[in-house]
């Protein structure tokens, strides 16, 4: 009995998604689509950027370069946050940091290990 009744409310809630797809969508009687499909549509949307081929190249170089400045920005923070601060060492004895971040370790020497944490909370 339980279970007729939990098929029954499956049944209904089967059609009821049905009913609401068919109502969401007036052009497509179907809204769920395959990967096939979903493929098809994927080639073809490419097929549109040959329009504004150097438009999305220069975005896709400019993503990538903002990929590549946060890669090699995002770890010495956190390599400064963990030698300096967690473990005390002091920012004089700072080694293993690349050329670029070198200025940023000469500006807070001589900083206590609270105000090198407000610093990079801030940066």
């Amino acid at each position: 009995m339980a279970e007729s009744a939990i098929s029954t409310r499956r049944d209904r809630r089967r059609k009821a998604l049905r009913d609401l797809d068919a109502r969401a969508s007036g052009l497509d009687t179907s809204t769920r689509i395959g990967n096939a499909e979903a493929f098809a549509i994927i080639v073809r949307s490419m097929g549109y950027i040959r329009f504004f081929f150097w438009r999305y190249l220069a975005k896709f170089l400019l993503k990538l370069f903002a990929y590549a400045i946060a890669l090699g920005f995002l770890p010495w923070p956190a390599k400064m946050l963990t030698d300096h601060v967690i473990l005390g060492r002091p920012i004089e004895d700072a080694q293993g940091y690349p050329p670029y971040w070198r200025p940023v370790i000469d500006f807070v020497q001589g900083w206590s290990p609270f105000e090198i944490l407000i610093f990079l909370a801030v940066l």
